[in-house]
């Protein structure tokens, strides 16, 4: 893991900046092709998650690719979400003022990254599934979310999904999101989803064997979740966002998979000086 954890905020020098680089403090994403190819790299110091006193040099060369369609949530969500989440509020002009200003574009698509990590000399092959996102807006304020459970994994028959339920009181008190890869790569929005974040973890620490249910293209998916690994950090430059990521193993319907489970908290405490 990064030795600047739980801080996640990195600084470019003067030249990255105006060369416009995508990349600071030795870590640079390149795009190759739109929507199909990035390049990785990086070249620097990390730390073992088991012992973060131990720093090992790290030389990542990988490029990203996809060849399944991105999910804009402007355009592909599904309305019911949509409309449950703006039937809980109280309407008023302010209201959707305030919904206006706040609106984010926001992608995601899966993929896969492939290349090779050399750790103190010794080289690895990599061959990881992944996803990448985007937002974008007038503004960013990590300080808006109460807090949120993002699920994307892959399973063993190709699919790939995405299910997350997220509390932005500024805009929604809940909201369900996501969306479903088939095997064929068609993709299938989020229709509804049934975790209650009320019920999981609202104390600020997250439940480590659980399940739920969300349902995309009319079918009904079983989640049911196991915590591998759960690395913490901090996003923004005041710590605004506590994450709880997790490494995780899946089993949906019946088929096993593995990706990611990540939790956010509003981190009211300010950032603590290490």
């Amino acid at each position: 893991m990064s030795p600047k954890l739980p801080d996640t905020t990195l600084q470019q020098t003067k030249e990255e900046e105006e060369a416009g680089v995508f990349g600071a403090e030795g870590l640079k994403l390149e795009p190759i092709e739109p929507m199909k190819r990035w390049k990785l790299t990086y070249n620097g110091k990390m730390r073992l998650s088991e012992a973060p006193e131990k720093e090992l040099s790290v030389v990542l060369n990988a490029e990203w690719k996809s060849n399944l369609p991105v999910f804009d949530f402007d355009t592909d969500m599904d309305p019911s979400p949509v409309a449950r989440a703006l039937a809980k509020e109280t309407w008023s002009r302010e209201f959707f003022q305030i919904l206006k200003e706040a609106h984010q574009s926001h992608y995601e698509q899966h993929g896969d990254i492939e290349g090779v990590v050399t750790i103190d000399g010794v080289k690895y092959p990599l061959n990881l599934n992944s996803m990448r996102d985007h937002s974008y807006g007038h503004k960013r304020e990590w300080k808006n979310f109460h807090r949120y459970a993002l699920h994307m994994g892959t399973l063993e028959d190709g699919t790939r999904f995405c299910a997350s339920i997220v509390s932005c009181p500024i805009n929604f008190s809940q909201i369900e999101l996501g969306y479903l890869y088939k095997p064929n790569g068609h993709v299938v929005p989020l229709q509804r989803c049934d975790l209650q974040l009320y019920q999981h973890g609202e104390d600020g620490t997250p439940p480590l064997d659980y399940a739920f249910n969300f349902w995309a293209g009319d079918k009904k998916y079983c989640v049911q979740v196991k915590v591998l690994h759960t690395p913490e950090f901090y996003i923004a430059d005041e710590w605004e966002a506590r994450v709880v990521e997790r490494m995780v193993t899946f089993r949906v319907n019946g088929i096993a998979g593995w990706g990611i489970a990540e939790w956010e908290y509003r981190n009211t405490m300010g950032k603590v000086q290490h």
